[in-house]
């Protein structure tokens, strides 16, 4: 996955969080799509399956939801 959001044109960033970055902590990696303004996406990772994703605002940290899958796409989109 990492290699793949790489390859898209995202960056890694494990500090700052804006669009167009990922960061990855642990067995949780954060993404904030290029394409959105408001929300991010955070995976978290049980081994090499997904556990969960959550939908949230990267400046508060509110959940806003609980999707069973998202399509991030590529900043060139």
């Amino acid at each position: 996955l990492l290699r793949q959001l790489i390859e898209s044109q995202y960056q890694r960033n494990d500090l700052e969080l804006r669009p167009g970055v990922f960061r990855v902590r642990g067995d949780t990696i954060e993404i904030f799509p290029a394409y959105e303004e408001k929300k991010a996406f955070r995976l978290s990772f049980f081994g090499d399956e997904v556990e969960s994703i959550l939908e949230f605002s990267p400046l508060t940290g509110e959940i806003y939801s609980e999707p069973q899958q998202i399509e991030i796409y590529s900043d060139k989109n």
